[in-house]
């Protein structure tokens, strides 16, 4: 079905009707919302000490993913290899998938598009690696990666400082890959109901990533450099996160 078949153009013929003109079940999205939306993110992070790069998980859509970037994020976040590859194919640059990709068929896919921009995968073994690696040789691209440590989730992520800077001294051995960076994600923070709580322990999560991985001291004796750190990729904007993956499309807390 492309875009001009016959059911996209009646769509189209709603765009800008009163709600009440439209046939249900419908998703209609106030686009003056989300571009204040997208305004008080970039607003939110111009005084911290972090870029931000929105998730798509949430709207899946390349078209508010070029908005996000335009408003000044520095690229965008993906959970998968089929989602990056729908932004990659519709035309943007910069995608971190915050996710391990394993396995033939995926890591092809990843290699190819790697081929057409920048693209960064979670690793978090050896095994992973290697995978990653062979594919990006067979399809003469660079896949970029970055390490995931175990910040308190406990459902993936290198579990010590030591297994960290293995993995990223392993990357840097390798052919097809080039290590970005450390990634850590404090899921098990977020539905903590006390806010105060819930700060005290995001903080402490967000700290785990480098100065409890001892990473600046252990890696730079591997000769390993860091480019970048990433953490909370949360769905929800919460001012009390450090936040560099969310999603500032639609959101209550923006509202």
């Amino acid at each position: 079905m492309n875009a001009d078949h016959p059911r996209f153009r009646s769509a189209r013929q709603l765009i800008g009707q009163p709600r009440d003109h439209v046939p249900t079940p419908a998703l209609i999205l106030d686009i003056r919302r989300v571009q204040a939306n997208l305004r008080e993110m970039a607003s939110r992070m111009a005084s911290l000490p972090a870029a931000l790069r929105p998730h798509t998980k949430i709207h899946k859509s390349p078209a508010l993913g070029k908005m996000q970037v335009e408003a000044g994020a520095i690229g965008l976040t993906t959970a998968t290899v089929w989602e990056a590859g729908a932004m990659v194919d519709a035309g943007l640059t910069d995608i971190l998938i915050a996710n391990q990709v394993v396995g033939p068929v995926k890591t092809a896919e990843l290699a190819r598009i790697a081929g057409q921009a920048t693209v960064t995968a979670a690793v978090d073994s050896a095994v992973s690696l290697t995978e990653l690696s062979e594919a990006a040789t067979r399809a003469k691209s660079r896949i970029d990666v970055i390490v995931e440590v175990d910040v308190g989730l406990h459902r993936s992520g290198a579990r010590t400082a030591a297994e960290a800077v293995d993995l990223g001294a392993f990357a840097e051995k390798l052919p097809g890959v080039r290590l970005r960076g450390l990634l850590g994600y404090e899921g098990h923070c977020m539905l903590e109901p006390d806010r105060a709580l819930r700060v005290e322990k995001a903080r402490a999560a967000s700290g785990q990533a480098c100065a409890q991985t001892s990473w600046p001291v252990a890696g730079s004796a591997h000769g390993i450099s860091l480019e970048q750190t990433r953490g909370s990729p949360r769905s929800t904007p919460d001012p009390t996160y450090s936040v560099t993956l969310s999603t500032g499309i639609w959101s209550p807390a923006l509202r």
